[in-house]
């Protein structure tokens, strides 16, 4: 008893003169320590000796069909490379690509935006005028039903004049011409991604729904050539658009965030989702870079030339059998995306899948479930079944704490026996 007594008052002691060492002897000293403990940034050498002993231990797969690279994000240091600058098919990898581009270009809290505008006047229950529908290429608005209600509460149950839509994107979104065709099937396409026509014609339905009459009257038309084609007059086109929406009332509308489209993309590894964004990305912003704003995102963030990189990208998805990654890139992608912490928190804590039970499992649902990897790796995976692709890429939390990003690609193989071993890898990350 006596000697804990003893120690205790040691260790008051020694406090007190660590205290007064850090004061300078000076009780009045307005010098501060603002030091913090650092991480311990020593390299898991266990981790190395597993990753190889599982890489040189592998079966059913030669070295041409395997690319992986493991980056320690925490320590920032290359962990373990394997063919890491080969360009290989990423399949549903990409999808990382295009999301944090689109992130970092548009911002986190970007919106798109569709609205319902009227212009003219209402008398007993008639618009004199146009009604201008103004939407981005949202691909999650749904219905008009409620621009149609908004009409029939404003008082308008007839239109004389006309229906003017202004739309991000006039036709129909299609998947790149090196992919199958039927991958992004028209049926499913959202509604605003349907073309002019279709789009035109699901507005007339709702208003006949709605028990709201459509007459064309050009004398109370804001200007004819406003309902013509664009591309045979885009200038003329634009500026009847213009002049239509020239002090026009806005009655209804609709936002959608920007990761409300990233997360099912992501998560579900949604390809029309993924393809609506690249060219969203493309239609809205590109051309003030004068450039694919894909490239103009590798270019200026990640000190990347494009034509000379060896990358291939022809989509938003990962649906061409032409695309072409390497998984150092892919770890370098990652490794931008933690160095933002709103993007990285987003991702891990929303958008990426992650091996357990419920909706976080995503695409990876019955993978590493009932292991030490839930709630620890979180990543997007990648199939490409004509080519026997696949792949896993993202983020680890490893046992010594520390934050990993890595990147596993196979190809020419079965995809079944690809993911044995992808799920191995991350377990020996997280061991």
């Amino acid at each position: 008893m006596i000697k804990t007594i003893h120690s205790y008052l040691l260790y008051i002691l020694c406090s007190l003169c660590t205290l007064c060492v850090s004061c300078g002897g000076q009780g009045n000293s307005t010098e501060r320590d603002d030091s913090k403990p650092t991480a311990d940034l020593t390299i898991d050498t266990a981790l190395i000796q597993r990753v190889e002993a599982l890489v040189a231990g592998r079966v059913k797969m030669s070295d041409e069909q395997l690319c992986i690279s493991l980056y320690d994000l925490t320590a920032d240091t290359t962990v373990y490379q394997f063919r890491s600058q080969t360009p290989i098919v990423p399949a549903s990898c990409l999808k990382l690509l295009t999301a944090i581009a689109a992130m970092r270009e548009m911002g986190m809290d970007y919106e798109f935006h569709d609205s319902l505008f009227i212009k003219g006047e209402i008398q007993n229950g008639t618009l004199y005028g146009s009604v201008i529908v103004k939407a981005d290429d949202d691909p999650l608005f749904e219905s008009f039903d409620g621009f149609a209600q908004a009409l029939s509460e404003a008082g308008i149950s007839r239109i004389e004049g006309d229906i003017v839509l202004d739309l991000a994107r006039a036709d129909t979104l299609k998947a790149h011409p090196t992919a199958k065709t039927w991958d992004i099937p028209y049926h499913k396409l959202p509604l605003l991604l349907k073309g002019h026509e279709r789009i035109r014609k699901e507005f007339m339905f709702q208003l006949n729904a709605n028990g709201i009459r459509f007459h064309e009257n050009p004398v109370f038309a804001a200007h004819d050539i406003a309902n013509r084609d664009a591309s045979t007059t885009p200038l003329l086109h634009r500026l009847a658009i213009d002049m239509a929406s020239c002090g026009a009332q806005a009655i209804a509308g609709e936002t959608h965030r920007l990761t409300e489209v990233i997360t099912p993309m992501l998560m579900h590894s949604s390809n029309i989702k993924a393809d609506a964004l690249y060219w969203h990305l493309q239609n809205v912003y590109g051309r003030l870079y004068d450039e694919n704003l894909i490239h103009h995102f590798l270019r200026k963030e990640m000190d990347i030339d494009y034509p000379t990189s060896g990358l291939i990208i022809h989509d938003g998805s990962g649906l061409s059998p032409q695309n072409r990654l390497c998984t150092d890139f892919l770890t370098q992608l990652l490794r931008y995306a933690y160095g933002k912490p709103l993007m990285f928190l987003y991702l891990i804590g929303e958008a990426l899948p992650t091996p357990g039970a419920g909706e976080r499992c995503g695409t990876l649902q019955e993978r590493m479930a009932n292991t030490a990897c839930v709630g620890r790796i979180f990543c997007k995976t990648g199939t490409l079944v004509t080519l026997g692709g696949s792949g896993l890429a993202g983020f680890a939390k490893g046992s010594n704490r520390h934050w990993y990003a890595f990147a596993i690609l196979n190809i020419d193989m079965p995809v079944a026996d690809a993911r044995i071993f992808q799920d191995r890898f991350c377990k020996e990350i997280v061991k």
